[in-house]
């Protein structure tokens, strides 16, 4: 025998009955406006850089909490800091002490995560 009990709007429990087990399994539910509406979530701010700083721009509406970390390619945090009730964010970070590599900078701006790398090269004298 299988029950379909509805959960929530976007899951079912599904439970199948058996002799000697009963197996409980969730399935979430996919819906087209869901998926829709989570493209306009999406942040991408203006990142620029040289050997010496790093300049982040992003312009965004009200946001609770930014969070801004750069790590390095063991994944080792270098650098972390939050901001708190911020509209069009502007900040440059001086870098100048990393060393040649490649660095990983994470901008969250209320849970809406953006990811990108950032390459340092420095000149041999």
């Amino acid at each position: 025998m299988i029950l379909v009990l509805p959960l929530m709007l976007n899951f079912l429990i599904i439970v199948t009955m058996n002799l000697k087990k009963t197996f409980i399994a969730v399935v979430a539910m996919f819906w087209m406006i869901e998926s829709a509406s989570a493209n306009t979530n999406i942040i991408k701010p203006e990142i620029k850089y040289n050997s010496k700083r790093f300049a982040l721009k992003l312009d965004v509406n009200d946001v609770k909490l930014l969070e801004v970390e750069i790590r390095d390619s063991y994944d080792n945090l270098l650098y972390s800091t939050k901001y708190y009730d911020v509209t069009n964010f502007e900040k440059t970070y001086n870098i100048s002490q990393l060393s040649k590599g490649k660095y990983f900078v994470t901008v969250k701006a209320d849970g809406k995560v953006y990811r990108d790398v950032i390459k340092v090269k420095r000149l041999k004298l």
